[in-house]
């Protein structure tokens, strides 16, 4: 979209805190990946005092390929009195580990376009703060209605992108992409992100963000994403773009392993008018976190590197667990 900047505000916390342990999004068509920065090498304990109950991995989407979950585990082998040492051993020690999410591009879902919010969003509004309340939105058993900026972006001190029980890790990040100036999408209570102008010479850029969701969406999780998406069209970034319907192309549903957090993948188009430019495409997962939260990314149709650079880092998604 159109660089959006709002300048001044302080920069949020990215400290996370101590809770339920980070869960990756999934193990699938995608081999694993090298442990992200923060993260503990197998054998040792989750830094900060993390000693919780292990990460689970998510399995493969309905249709979609599938690989066996990552485990941790002791050391193969051993003699007797070994096997009791560890049976008896004080504490259990978190093997974290970062597990790719499923991206399937096609598959059963035919593409569906969003419907029209029956509401305008407001006007964009410059906030001295990103803990600002909670965006005002209609909401209905627990799915809003209504469309309305969330708080703007702005980059955290983290190195990962980082807030709340979201997390990319820094090793995933792409390079050479700036830290968000403070861009509004929907309903977002706290967001960390980070774009890059792309395509060269078109005023445009990709956008790549981790945000929390307001505390009352509650209600279906796929819902919940499918309005999020709806209100894009609304948000101040595609003025003057002539923006049309969001259109969601795949979305699909699974759980993380040994964990019942459920998570939703959407991928799609946000159709634009603007010179080679006719779609922002994106990819966002949403999670049933506790608050829920989300990691989006966005980049023009014409602007591949940028799109397979969002591929990666969502696939890198680690969430916190609820207890």
């Amino acid at each position: 979209m159109p660089p959006t900047n709002v300048y001044g505000a302080p920069a949020q916390s990215g400290t996370t805190p101590a809770g339920a342990p980070y869960a990756g999004p999934g193990s699938g068509s995608f081999p694993p990946q090298q442990t992200p920065y923060g993260a503990v090498p197998p054998g040792a304990g989750y830094p900060g005092g993390y000693q919780q109950q292990p990460y689970g991995a998510m399995g493969g989407y309905p249709g979609g390929p599938g690989m066996p979950p990552v485990q941790s585990g002791g050391k193969p082998g051993g003699n007797k009195k070994a096997v009791y040492g560890a049976l008896i051993g004080v504490g259990v020690l978190i093997v974290v580990i970062a597990l790719v999410l499923v991206f399937v591009l096609g598959g059963d879902d035919d593409p569906s376009t969003v419907a029209a919010s029956s509401s305008k969003s407001s006007s964009a509004t410059t906030s001295s703060t990103t803990t600002s309340s909670t965006p005002n939105a209609n909401v209905v058993a627990g799915v809003p209605t209504s469309c309305a900026p969330g708080s703007p972006t702005f980059r955290t001190s983290s190195p990962n992108l980082e807030v709340g029980p979201i997390r990319i890790p820094q090793s995933a990040l792409p390079a050479g992409w700036n830290p968000d100036r403070g861009s509004q999408l929907p309903f977002l209570v706290l967001s960390d992100g980070i774009v890059v102008s792309r395509p060269p010479g078109q005023n445009w850029q990709a956008q790549l963000l981790v945000g929390t969701l307001p505390g009352t969406f509650t209600g279906d999780l796929e819902a919940v994403g499918a309005k999020f998406l709806e209100c894009l069209a609304q948000m101040p970034g595609f003025a003057n773009t002539n923006v049309r319907t969001p259109v969601i192309e795949t979305r699909r549903k699974s759980t993380l392993d040994n964990s019942p957090t459920e998570l939703v993948l959407f991928r799609g188009r946000v159709p634009v008018s603007r010179g080679p430019i006719d779609a922002d495409e994106f990819t966002m997962v949403i999670a049933d976190t506790q608050p829920r939260s989300l990691a989006i990314g966005l980049s023009a149709n014409i602007d591949p590197q940028s799109k397979g650079e969002i591929d990666e880092a969502i696939k890198e998604t680690l969430f916190r667990t609820r207890r």
